[in-house]
């Protein structure tokens, strides 16, 4: 049975320890300590990754559990309260999924509990790219099927489909003139920019698909017409030909644009992680049962954001995102509810239990 007071105590524990991207050391360091005390033979691979493993009954499905260390922008000195608002980041995204992984392997132990080969992978750079699981050892992993403890979504949700996403740059040239003696001689890159994003389809495109021009910048000084502006955007879908769609629809409206003022243009589209469909029926009972036996039934849910199941799916494996409780994450109102983390513990337990 998960001890409460423990769970809490843990994530307590975790969330006060810095881990932002790229500064995941000291959190590791205590996390991997934690995991030698009960027993597991840990590993880190070059990215900083963890993973460790328990041999369990052979005739059952082995089953990979997935969390991140590090947290979000502002994450330096949490310290939890019980109240609304603050000046930090929470850190539920993803210690919650950490802390309810680590408390459920500890019943296990504790109780003797009969079970499959359970494989946790702990990783890095989560927030700033998925790099942690792009770069992960996978040679030890035997696991077909990957479960990531990291949603903020309903507590009986399955996350089967997630979104691809890919990062647009955009640079539109044109020629500088003085705006005032010989402003017809100049070609405005600012002018093309807005016919173009004008032409786009953007926000939300249509249920599968968002697009978005973030941000937009230019140098000249108001007496020149502007010769160079450049642009940061995003697109993601649940479908990766969507995706490809949407990217080809976007570079058209700065190529049109660009022909009809005399502008020139350059588009980068760099493919972040593809999107994921979950329909493998066998894996999707496993998780039904487990949920079933907390007596909740479940539905399959979507999702528009990364983790690390986008790239373990590219990877070769199944893999999906559950949720821990977490509300509002990445924000100074970020909370997590005692009674959905104790949740996550038992449904990470439940998956492992024969």
């Amino acid at each position: 049975m998960i001890n409460e007071r423990r769970l809490v105590d843990l994530f307590l524990k975790y969330v006060q320890i810095d881990s932002e991207s790229r500064k995941e050391e000291n959190f590791r360091e205590v996390l991997e300590q934690d995991l030698r005390e009960l027993g597991m033979e840990v590993t880190a691979d070059e990215a900083g990754n963890l993973f460790f493993a328990l041999d369990g009954d052979e005739k059952a499905e082995p089953l990979l559990f997935t969390a991140h260390m590090d947290t979000v922008v502002p994450g330096q000195s949490i310290r939890p309260v019980i109240k609304s608002g603050g000046d930090t980041v929470l850190g539920g995204d993803d210690k919650s999924g950490i802390a309810a992984i680590v408390e459920a392997i500890r019943v296990m132990k504790e109780e003797k509990i009969p079970h499959r080969r359970v494989e946790v992978l702990f990783t890095v750079e989560e927030e700033i790219g998925l790099n942690g699981s792009r770069a992960a050892d996978l040679g030890q992993v035997r696991s077909r099927y990957s479960i990531a403890m990291d949603g903020c979504g309903p507590m009986d949700e399955i996350v089967v489909n997630g979104a691809g996403q890919a990062n647009v740059e955009i640079e539109i040239t044109g020629v500088a003139a003085h705006a005032g003696n010989s402003a017809e001689k100049g070609v405005s890159a600012v002018i093309a920019a807005a016919d173009a994003v004008s032409a786009m389809k953007l926000l939300k495109v249509d249920e599968e698909t968002t697009a978005n021009i973030g941000t937009v910048t230019a140098n000249s000084p108001a007496n020149i017409v502007c010769s160079h502006i450049r642009m940061l955007g995003e697109v993601r879908s649940r479908d990766n030909e969507k995706l490809e769609r949407q990217l080809e629809h976007m570079r058209s409206c700065v190529e049109q644009a660009c022909r009809k003022h005399g502008a020139s243009f350059q588009f980068r589209a760099n493919r972040i992680y593809e999107g994921y469909r979950v329909e493998d029926e066998a894996f999707l009972a496993i998780l039904r049962a487990a949920y079933e036996k907390l007596g909740v039934t479940p539905k399959y849910g979507v999702t528009m954001v990364g983790s690390d199941s986008n790239i373990l799916n590219q990877r070769g494996l199944k893999a999906v995102v559950l949720p821990t409780g977490m509300t509002n994450p990445h924000a100074l109102t970020e909370q997590l509810a005692v009674k959905d983390l104790v949740f996550t513990a038992e449904l990470v337990l439940e998956l492992i239990r024969l």
